[in-house]
């Protein structure tokens, strides 16, 4: 089942734009140019070998990386792209499995100074957001460029007291 489901998980994060899924990685493998497909699949990976830490790292960069890409994109279905990736990620999980991601990710971000020094040093994406424009151009219309006047870093400081509260 669980084998079944990562496979399922890999086939839409290709579809869903990743470009370089990762596996059960910490952060400090992550770099600017894995978009949020690519990291939610080293969640998926790392929830498999209930790894719940570094997959409350995951959850929390392809989160961070999806808030900002969403303000990138001048157009109102782009935070439903991340919504999606996120859910199938979780979906088919156990509820238990779930409760010790939700612990993890509340312990991660209770003391969040090491994961904020970790996100900071990776940096703001480093990639086109393309498993937006191209799922909202499969499935519906509105643009798909760049927000005008888009500010790159007020979004990710934004983007950054939002999710990790940095």
């Amino acid at each position: 089942m669980k084998a079944t489901l990562a496979l399922i998980f890999t086939l839409l994060c290709t579809n869903l734009g990743a470009s370089t899924p990762l596996g059960c990685v910490s952060l400090d493998e992550v770099s600017s140019s894995n978009n949020p497909a690519d990291i939610f699949a080293g969640l998926t990976s790392c929830m498999d070998k209930q790894n719940y830490k570094h997959a409350a790292a995951l959850y929390t960069m392809a989160t961070l990386y999806g808030v900002y890409d969403a303000r990138r994109v001048a157009n109102e279905a782009a935070p439903q792209v991340v919504a999606l990736l996120r859910m199938y990620a979780l979906s088919g999980r156990p509820k238990a499995e779930l409760n010790r991601l939700q612990a993890e990710v509340v312990e991660l971000l209770t003391d969040n100074t090491e994961v904020c020094q970790r996100i900071l040093k990776i940096g703001k994406p480093a990639y086109y957001p393309s498993y937006i424009t191209e799922h909202i151009s499969a499935n519906s219309t509105g643009s798909l460029q760049i927000t005008e006047g888009f500010n790159e870093q007020e979004a990710w400081q934004e983007s950054l007291a939002l999710v990790p509260h940095c």
